[in-house]
């Protein structure tokens, strides 16, 4: 395998890394305090914490194993240069595991601007994202199998987007105005205003999600928050 295909294929494996992260990348810059909340669900703390992917970096990385194998000091630097293709920055929230066959729920505090913020840094990140896919397909120093990845990693993108729109709408619809449902590895994390949800509350936006997602309860984390 060529050096340049080997450096393409790492700029395709930390692309699908970050689509993964994609429905995490909304939780960007939140500051959120965690506080308990009695219900029929498993309740568990939640945090936030940043990370960045550079896809330069790895590059580099690359360059250095490369300048081992062939000996030659020249391949960091060609290899740094050569690829120009960025992600966006991320913010991951992690939760302790769930109980099987059971939706989880946390609570926190968040800022008024939470949800649309978090909405549109969503989507810019992934249009971003989608932007870097686009120009490994279109690029034609980009081996045919690198392109075949990246146009089905749009395609997942997009089908994610679709989900999440599709169960937001619902759950806006049902009476939960400030929704927004995040999708990745399978799971679904779902925001939701309020300062307190009823087991009735819980089953429904369970409901909901399932059903426009595919996503089993025990993949399903419901957050109700308050809005300072």
């Amino acid at each position: 395998m060529s050096k340049s295909s080997r450096k393409n294929g790492i700029v395709i494996t930390a692309l699908a890394l970050m689509i993964i992260a994609a429905g995490y990348l909304n939780f960007t810059g939140q500051k959120i305090t965690t506080n308990g909340i009695s219900a029929k669900t498993t309740v568990v703390p939640e945090t936030v914490k940043d990370t960045t992917v550079d896809i330069s970096a790895e590059d580099e990385q690359a360059s250095d194993s490369d300048a081992k194998e062939e000996k030659s000091a020249s391949s960091k630097d060609d290899a740094s240069s050569e690829d120009g293709y960025e992600l966006a920055d991320s913010g991951e929230v992690q939760a302790s595991e769930e109980n099987p066959g059971e939706a989880v729920m946390v609570s926190n505090n968040i800022g008024s601007d939470y949800f649309a913020s978090s909405k549109l840094n969503r989507e810019q990140t992934r249009a971003k994202n989608k932007e870097t896919l686009m120009n490994i397909i279109n690029d034609d120093k980009i081996a045919s199998a690198d392109k075949k990845s990246a146009i089905k990693q749009v395609a997942a993108m997009t089908k994610i987007s679709e989900k999440e729109n599709a169960a937001e709408l619902m759950l806006q619809a049902k009476g939960f105005e400030n929704a927004m449902v995040s999708i990745s590895s399978g799971n679904a994390d779902v925001i939701v205003s309020s300062e307190g949800l009823t087991n009735k509350q819980i089953a429904q936006i369970e409901d909901i999600v399932k059903r426009k997602t595919g996503i089993t309860a025990d993949k399903i984390v419901i957050t109700p928050v308050n809005v300072k």
